[in-house]
């Protein structure tokens, strides 16, 4: 079954039925070959770039509680949100989680190095880079 984008009248509730739709069933249904940690990513990502944080947290609480805090997305999505929600600290601590998932990811440590500027850490930060 494919999905084909409908007109949009630009309603947020439009969207917000669609993306409702889609996690219900149907088109929303994941391969079989694609793992737990990432079966809510689209949905965090959608409600990211919408800036609907409020429900994306849910979201990446709902995908975290799921795969036991082993989501490398969610816990990067969940940083990003409490970093531009001023809290530095807590986002530095899910960006090190991140990495620890995938210490091979530089959009990962590019944002603990920009955590840690941000905290004031400028020789942390610089050797982050």
């Amino acid at each position: 079954m494919a999905l084909r984008a409908a007109p949009s009248s630009g309603s947020l509730r439009d969207d917000r039925a669609l993306t409702a739709a889609v996690s219900a069933g149907g088109a929303g249904r994941m391969a079989s070959n694609t793992t737990s940690r990432e079966k809510r990513n689209w949905l965090i990502h959608l409600l990211y770039i919408r800036q609907d944080y409020k429900e994306c947290m849910k979201a990446v609480e709902e995908q975290l509680t799921e795969c036991n805090g082993q989501s490398e997305y969610a816990l990067y999505v969940k940083a990003l949100i409490k970093r531009q929600n001023g809290q530095i600290l807590e986002s530095l601590h899910l960006f090190q989680a991140a990495t620890a998932l995938n210490p091979h990811s530089a959009a990962n440590l590019k944002q603990v190095g920009r955590s840690l500027y941000l905290r004031g850490k400028h020789r942390s930060a610089i050797d982050v880079y």
